[in-house]
């Protein structure tokens, strides 16, 4: 008789496809991990993260959602905005974009009319390592966040079993990179960067050129539907309720295959599936 597996902390994560117009099409922003990394080492992925205590309080937020509809459009009692907040977190750590205005004028931050590079790498460093919340940052600036263009469109969740060390419940949104900033990836967590049209990314992934997870993969189906952000943005406001997509195991009939019927990737290849890895991965 086998031992029932153990249990296995689920941990909320919020993950952001920034995506700008490039060449007369969609580009969203690649970041390579690690190669060295204990988790999702050299997987290329979106900027995206945990959930900290951090940001459930104390962030000044001037647009956006309120607390209600962001946990209304989660299923969530309370505490919604939290991801919002997460997801423009993570987009600094990881990528160097600050979702950020001057409440007085309404103008979006600039980094080099407003900080020196060395200042902004510097809270940029600090954030990701804990050692100064975002808000702290925001206040320094006298800034607040601009959560009106983060857009909830998908959730994905690592299923139970096969000894997964990680599980992660993943909420995908998507957000244009503002005016006047220029994403990098961080040279720590993530050590390589390009922006590329989600079909570009994914021809790439399927001739072995970089490795791509299987929620990266069917988010990137789903973008790969739209020529413009203006286009990906209006389909993004009209989402009802997003579905959430749990990932088998290979050769585990008991988990049902993803469904994304806000951005429908399609169905996921006849024997294909998830290992533990890549379906752990929050990003």
């Amino acid at each position: 008789m086998s031992e029932p597996a153990p249990h296995v902390e689920v941990h909320p994560a919020a993950t952001v496809m920034l995506v700008r117009d490039g060449g007369g099409s969609l580009e969203v922003l690649m970041l390579r991990r690690d190669p060295e990394a204990v988790f999702a080492a050299d997987a290329w992925v979106f900027p995206g993260g945990r959930v900290d205590e951090g940001d459930r309080s104390g962030t000044p937020v001037g647009r956006g959602p309120s607390d209600a509809e962001a946990s209304a459009a989660l299923g969530l009692p309370s505490g919604g905005l939290a991801w919002w907040v997460a997801a423009a977190r993570e987009c600094f750590e990881e990528a160097g974009i600050l979702l950020a205005r001057r409440p007085a004028t309404g103008d979006w931050f600039h980094a080099s009319d407003e900080w020196s590079a060395a200042r902004l790498a510097r809270y940029r460093r600090e954030v990701h390592a804990g050692v100064t919340p975002l808000g702290a940052v925001l206040e320094a600036g006298g800034l607040v966040l601009d959560l009106s263009g983060v857009h909830y469109v998908s959730h994905w969740i690592t299923p139970p079993g096969h000894g997964t060390a990680r599980r992660f419940d993943t909420r995908f949104f998507v957000a244009e990179v503002p005016p006047g900033q220029v994403a990098s990836h961080d040279a720590a967590e993530t050590v390589e960067s390009f922006w590329a049209t989600p079909a570009k990314a994914l021809a790439r992934g399927e001739a072995g050129e970089i490795t791509l997870l299987i929620p990266t993969i069917a988010n990137l189906k789903g973008l790969a539907r739209f020529s413009s952000v203006a286009d990906l943005v209006a389909a993004a406001r009209a989402i009802g309720s997003v579905p959430m997509a749990a990932p088998r195991f290979r050769g585990d009939p008991s988990v049902p295959t993803p469904v994304l019927a806000s951005f429908d990737p399609g169905p996921e290849p006849e024997g294909q599936g998830v290992s533990p890895e890549e379906s752990a991965c929050p990003t």
